[in-house]
């Protein structure tokens, strides 16, 4: 769900309706949409679109298990 609340929050900073990312990472709504409500996970690839067109920095981390 992290990844969900930071493609929407990410979208809403570059105040971009989700046709307008759509329409530039190549994706259909419905797909977003399903990332956006953490139904499905995009690729790392898309994420990498995603995160160019709304003007954000990709970043991943990776934390050692407790």
């Amino acid at each position: 769900m992290m990844i969900a609340f930071a493609l929407c929050d990410a979208r809403r900073r570059a105040n971009l309706r989700r046709a307008e990312v759509t329409s530039q990472i190549g994706v259909s709504e419905t797909m977003v949409g399903r990332w956006e409500r953490g139904v499905s996970v995009p690729s790392l690839v898309s994420l990498r679109r995603y995160a160019e067109v709304t003007g954000s920095r990709l970043q991943i981390d990776l934390v050692t298990k407790a």
